[in-house]
């Protein structure tokens, strides 16, 4: 099932039918959200990517009530990342991807998240950030908040993939732009 409206949702996307594309990414986020049980794992954490990439379709088509719903939805589903005590890489990977959410749909509150994530992505080692940089969960949050970028004609470099603090921090000044 995953497969099928996975490759529904790419298609409606090349087809530049936005909106379709969003509905069906983000039907594609709450399943494996569900599938997951709600548990914090790899693919869990690549279900809150998917719903940050239906948050940037519906963005980009004008729909920014249903932006504004799904960037909700993600935000009450990403407490099993935000709590994992364990590893401050995946807290900090949740504030992160809930303040892009806050971003992509204009709340003035992505600032404080980002903040946040940027604290707890400070001292963390390069081997462990080179990891990260590397994992399908990481590369699926990553596209939706490129092409946000990209629409606004701010390049998202390529030097702040695996330098989680200092992407974190360019984020922030860049959310003060975005936001005025």
């Amino acid at each position: 099932m995953k497969e099928g409206l996975s490759s529904f949702a790419r298609n409606a996307e090349a087809n530049e039918e936005f909106d379709v594309a969003a509905a069906a990414f983000f039907a594609l986020g709450a399943y494996t959200l569900a599938d997951e049980m709600y548990r914090n794992g790899r693919y869990y954490r690549e279900g809150i990517g998917t719903l940050l990439r239906s948050v940037e379709l519906d963005t980009r088509c004008g729909n920014a009530d249903r932006a504004r719903r799904t960037a909700d939805y993600l935000r009450s589903n990403i407490g099993p990342i935000t709590a994992d005590g364990n590893d401050p890489v995946v807290r900090g990977l949740g504030r992160e991807w809930a303040a892009d959410s806050l971003l992509m749909t204009g709340d003035e509150t992505a600032i404080t998240e980002y903040q946040t994530a940027l604290k707890l992505f400070h001292g963390i080692d390069f081997d462990t950030e080179l990891y990260w940089g590397a994992s399908p969960e990481y590369d699926t949050a990553f596209l939706p908040m490129k092409r946000f970028f990209e629409r606004h004609r701010i390049d998202y470099f390529s030097d702040h993939d695996v330098d989680f603090a200092g992407r974190v921090a360019w984020k922030v000044a860049t959310a003060e732009k975005v936001l005025r």
